[in-house]
């Protein structure tokens, strides 16, 4: 079928159910797909509340340092418009490494960075780590997105929104960790993400998700097979909306750019940009190989004062 085709014709009434559980996805007196898409300004979605202020606000909670990566909106066979996607060996790689030891393997090739582009705050909490229960890392790249879950019922547009969304998903050749902001105002009173989203997305290639706001349905989430890391729980939301995807967000007060490396584990995520992953991958090794030499120099049962003295002394 067309892409016209799609979107003119009528939601079978499965579907329109299925959305309309997720959190009142369409406006229930239409049933059509948007002909046109088009971005949302900030107002558009402002609901009960000021929309002035909210727009004021909200702005407030994007990041601003835009000049750091030139980014256009996200297509799923472009994921950073201005280098080459990791390889799938990249993100392997990756994955044998803790997110601490990815963060020392990018100090050691930069030096230490502002922490907002380089790891999460200790607001973010692991909730459900890698489901294959190997202990290892969750590793993919991100697909980013914001969402108000407080207010304005959502329209046919948000529908197209979220559906560009998920096909950005499906689109992408490899692992995908979602990463979601709570944008509205206050932030973080709603879930933005549950069981139903998640069955969705590990469906369409996503292993995993990093949200800078509540989940429900944490069993459900954890049936589905489905990493998640998020600010907290909630057993609720209102009016549900997404709002724009494929833009920089922060998470847990780290700036995420779609495309972005993700490395997250029960310490939280690390990020690292593509154009240096190969670079940061190799330090990795060096970080484990230093650092083994001193967890074995340390935990030799024979250890003595002079053994400290003599390491003393190879300092500097």
């Amino acid at each position: 079928m067309a892409r016209s085709e799609v979107n003119s014709a009528r939601l079978s009434p499965v579907l329109r159910s299925v959305l309309i559980s997720l959190g009142g996805l369409i406006d229930k007196s239409s049933a059509r797909w948007p002909r046109n898409r088009f971005k949302r300004t900030d107002n558009q979605y402002a609901g009960k509340v000021n929309r002035a202020t909210l727009s004021e606000k909200q702005a407030k909670l994007r990041p601003r340092s835009y000049d750091v990566l030139h980014l256009t909106t996200l297509h799923p066979t472009a994921i950073m418009p201005h280098t080459k996607p990791p390889s799938i060996d990249t993100l392997a790689g990756f994955a044998q490494y803790d997110s601490a030891t990815v963060q020392n393997a990018h100090a050691l090739l930069d030096g230490y960075i502002d922490a907002q582009i380089d790891y999460t705050g200790p607001d973010l909490k692991e909730m459900l780590g890698n489901p294959d229960d190997s202990g290892g890392p969750v590793v993919g790249v991100a697909l980013t997105s914001t969402w108000t879950p407080l207010h304005e019922p959502a329209d046919e547009q948000r529908l197209m929104d979220r559906i560009d969304y998920m096909d950005s998903i499906a689109g992408c050749d490899l692992p995908v960790v979602v990463a979601m902001q709570d944008i509205d105002i206050p932030a973080r009173r709603g879930a933005i993400i549950g069981d139903g989203m998640a069955y969705m997305m590990r469906a369409l290639g996503a292993v995993g998700a990093v949200v800078d706001g509540n989940a429900r349905d944490l069993p459900g989430i954890q049936r589905a097979g489905f990493a998640l890391w998020a600010a907290g729980k909630v057993p609720g939301h209102g009016p549900f909306n997404l709002i724009e995807h494929g833009i920089p967000i922060k998470v847990a007060d780290m700036i995420v750019y779609p495309g972005d490396i993700l490395v997250c584990d029960g310490d939280g995520v690390t990020r690292v940009p593509p154009n240096i992953a190969e670079d940061v991958l190799a330090k990795c090794a060096e970080v484990r190989e230093k650092e083994g030499t001193s967890h074995k120099f340390f935990s030799n049962p024979r250890f003595t004062m002079d053994d400290w003295e003599a390491y003393k002394s190879n300092l500097g």
